[in-house]
């Protein structure tokens, strides 16, 4: 029965039931067509129009923020307020420039620029020697300012050195030390006079009272005689002649010109020493006299003439001259006490003042 009952009542056989897979598992699409993409649609270019859009802006974002630290508006120096829940103000305005210098940085060196050297000062020196003997260097030197110069004198045989002068551009004396002197702020004219023991003119004896005065004035180069063998010494000089006597003695060049004193003549105006006028007519002695008191620079006088017999004869304008001239022993008077302020000068006499005036001057 059992056997029956295991055969035709059975129970049937068990089925094992799995939990569909649907309901655990994410279902599977399940294979078709492609769906063709909508036409202009794409993924990747936007993409990367959004990467240029965000560069662009952080880009614009640093350059904003470089510009405004370039401009001072942001400070970057560590200074400003961090504590919390304080907002530092607003910069409104650009931080003050000024011209102080960086106390860390060494200021900068100027380099001066060289100072150009002037020219040293030249003077021109006018060297002349008379007769019998020579100068060296001579005729026109050269010397420069704070400079100096040796002159070497020899006379020539049977001559000696007697005396030299110096006189600056307008005539006047320049002082001698010894046998040295300062350069003026002018040319100069160095004079350097030999002699010797007689003269070649016949008519001037040697126990005259004006033998050594001709002489030496002769020998000086400052006069001549009138011929080889005639010195004339009672004959009168003109005006003119006294020109171109003291040109020559201040280194003048008195050749050429309209007329043989005419140059002699510019210069005794130009200097003062003469007005010019009447060059033939004859030279009186107080004229004489004033053209070497005014050679001499004029100097202002005072004192008394002395006691000659004709001092009432002086004009006006000699006065000051013929005062000089006696003082300083240029000038003495005749046998009977009598100056001749207007009497004319003779070659002796002329020459007598100006030996007498280089001792002076």
């Amino acid at each position: 029965m059992d056997n029956k009952k295991k055969k035709g009542t059975g129970n049937p056989p068990e089925r094992r039931t799995e939990p569909q897979k649907r309901r655990t598992e994410p279902e599977k699409r399940r294979p078709g067509p492609e769906r063709e993409p909508e036409p202009g649609y794409s993924g990747a270019p936007k993409l990367r129009t959004w990467g240029f859009v965000v560069g662009a802006v952080v880009l614009l974002a640093v350059l904003t923020v470089v510009l405004c630290a370039m401009a001072g508006v942001f400070s970057f120096d560590g200074s400003g307020d961090k504590d919390a829940g304080e907002t530092p103000a607003a910069q409104t305005q650009p931080p003050a420039v000024t011209d102080a210098p960086d106390a860390t940085e060494a200021p900068p060196t100027e380099t001066p620029e060289p100072e150009e050297t002037p020219e040293p000062e030249t003077h021109t020196i006018n060297v002349i020697a008379g007769n019998g003997g020579s100068i060296s260097p001579s005729g026109i030197v050269q010397v420069e300012d704070g400079g100096s110069i040796t002159f070497t004198m020899t006379p020539d045989e049977g001559y000696e050195l007697l005396s030299i002068s110096v006189r600056d551009a307008d005539g006047k004396p320049v002082a001698l030390d010894g046998m040295k002197f300062t350069m003026p702020e002018s040319s100069v004219t160095v004079t350097a006079v030999f002699g010797q023991g007689g003269l070649p003119f016949v008519d001037v004896s040697a126990n005259a009272w004006y033998y050594e005065t001709v002489k030496a004035a002769y020998e000086a180069g400052l006069m001549n005689g009138v011929t080889d063998t005639e010195f004339a010494p009672n004959a009168p000089l003109t005006r003119a002649m006294i020109w171109t006597i003291l040109a020559r003695a201040s280194g003048v060049e008195t050749d050429g010109g309209a007329t043989w004193y005419a140059k002699a003549q510019e210069w005794a105006v130009t200097n003062g020493v003469s007005d010019g006028e009447d060059p033939l007519g004859n030279v009186t002695r107080e004229q004489l006299v004033t053209m070497l008191w005014r050679l001499n620079g004029s100097e202002v006088m005072t004192g008394y003439i002395g006691n000659y017999i004709d001092t009432g004869d002086i004009s006006e304008w000699a006065n000051q001259a013929m005062l000089w001239a006696v003082q300083n022993g240029i000038i003495e008077g005749d046998e009977n006490m009598a100056l001749a302020p207007k009497a004319d000068t003779t070659r002796a006499q002329a020459a007598t003042f100006f030996v007498r005036y280089l001792t002076v001057a």
